[in-house]
C-alpha cells in the first residue's frame, strides 16, 4: 500500500508541473481535480516525505531557518521523484546555501 501512496504522490507532483512555475495557485487547481481520498493520500505522503528530509538533513543543515528548511523541503518534493531521491547533504545544503529554492510547494494542498 506505501509502495501505491508513494506512487499518488510522484504523479500529483508531475501533473503539477511545479518546476515549471512555482505557482501554488494553479497546482492547487491540480490538487483539487482529485478525489478526497487521494488528496488526503497525497497530504499524508508529503508529509512524509518532508518528515524523511527532516530526519535524514535537518540536524546539519545551516544557513536557512525554520521556515525557510520548510520551503526548501517542500520544493525538494515539488521538483520530482529523482530530484528527491538524490539528496545528499551537500547538495541539499548548496540549495539552501544559494537560496534555490521557492515558497512553498506546500501551498498546493490549500
Amino acid at each position: 500500500m506505501a509502495n501505491e501512496n508513494n506512487k499518488a504522490l510522484w504523479k500529483f507532483v508531475a501533473e503539477s508541473k511545479w518546476k515549471s512555475d512555482h505557482n501554488y495557485e494553479r497546482t492547487s487547481h491540480v490538487f483539487q481535480e482529485n478525489s478526497e481520498e487521494n488528496r488526503n493520500i497525497i497530504v499524508d505522503v508529503f508529509n512524509e516525505k518532508c518528515q524523511e528530509l527532516e530526519d535524514k538533513f535537518g540536524k546539519d543543515i545551516t544557513n536557512v531557518g525554520d521556515d525557510g528548511w520548510s520551503d526548501l523541503r517542500a520544493d525538494v518534493i515539488g521538483r520530482g521523484e529523482k530530484f528527491f531521491n538524490s539528496m545528499t547533504q551537500k547538495k541539499i545544503q548548496s540549495l539552501a546555501n544559494d537560496r534555490d529554492y521557492v515558497e512553498s510547494f506546500s501551498y498546493s494542498f490549500h
